[in-house]
């Protein structure tokens, strides 16, 4: 009996040590997988707000119907500072979404918490009569009281025992009751943020759509009606730029408008990523090149102000 309940100790214990070393695994594995959707978000927010700076400087000049060439420079650098951040963004979130690592987004593979609930092994030894009449001898008679007495109380013990299971089950129900109650609450405010990137990822794929028929107009003006290798470039890049990002809007409202993670959307939406990155920085670049001046262009402090246009 003593090395059977010894057994089971060591039972226990191995089964213990194995929980643990799950949960450490686990732990290592979400913490990886965070470092890289945390690394990507903020590649998202740097892009996005060099992309407003972009869009700013550009409406400086164009709504003023006058050139400037240093806010068309100012935009195309801030375009290719928002490409980089949007490629390494792509590539932090590919890192995650098209890998192993997609499953720490799933709520059905998080970690629940697992009570080992064990009985005690221990047996005792009852004694009992040994078959001989009752009454036989006083000291018999004596004997099997004390048993009787020994036996009572280990089932009182017995019940004891129990009720203080029935306890511990009870207070564990209501600990399980408030987990969940704790789960829905949080899962209920994850749903409102999902619909609200959901509103806001449908105007923006809208809106890439708008500024893919801008790059349009710009590719037949600039590759047909009056050609010029740069604009041209930047046009045709530009709208690579613009396709991809539309691909990459609406593969993210595949996981939040339903509120369903769909990892092959997941995936999707950071090669996507990848692709405006590397678009958009060769757009860029070809538009730094035919706005932004040259020691060549740069005008004398001495010409009059209309020579603007001319330089």
């Amino acid at each position: 009996e003593e090395r059977k309940k010894e057994w089971e100790e060591d039972k226990d214990a191995v089964k213990e040590l194995i929980d643990a070393q799950k949960s450490l695994t686990k732990a290592r594995f979400d913490s990886i997988a965070y470092h890289r959707i945390c690394a990507a978000d903020v590649s998202g927010i740097l892009s996005s707000l060099s992309y407003t700076a972009a869009y700013l400087s550009a409406v400086t000049t164009e709504c003023e119907q006058m050139l400037y060439q240093e806010r068309y420079c100012a935009s195309d650098i801030s375009r290719l500072l928002a490409a980089l951040a949007e490629g390494a963004a792509g590539a932090a979130a590919t890192s995650q979404q098209c890998t192993k690592f997609v499953a720490a987004g799933d709520p059905a593979n998080e970690n629940i918490e697992r009570r080992l609930t064990g009985n005690d092994g221990g047996a005792s030894q009852h004694s009992s009569d040994d078959g001989a009449p009752p009454f036989d001898t006083l000291h018999e008679s004596v004997q099997g009281m004390f048993d009787k007495l020994e036996e009572r109380k280990q089932e009182r013990e017995e019940e004891r025992e129990e009720k203080e299971e029935l306890h511990d089950s009870v207070l564990e129900m209501f600990d399980k009751l408030k987990e969940s109650h704790e789960r829905r609450i949080e899962r209920k405010t994850t749903r409102k943020v999902e619909q609200a990137e959901c509103a806001i990822d449908v105007s923006q794929a809208t809106f890439m759509l708008a500024r893919s028929a801008a790059e349009i107009h710009g590719i037949t003006y600039h590759c047909v009606t009056d050609y010029d290798v740069h604009p041209c470039g930047g046009s045709v890049l530009g709208l690579i730029a613009s396709l991809s990002l539309t691909t990459m809007f609406l593969s993210n409202t595949v996981s939040e408008c339903p509120g369903a993670l769909d990892y092959r959307a997941e995936c999707a939406s950071g090669v996507s990523q990848i692709i405006t990155g590397i678009s958009e920085t060769a757009a860029a670049i070809f538009e730094m090149y035919d706005a932004c001046p040259t020691p060549t262009t740069v005008r004398n402090e001495d010409q009059p102000a209309d020579a603007d246009a001319e330089w």
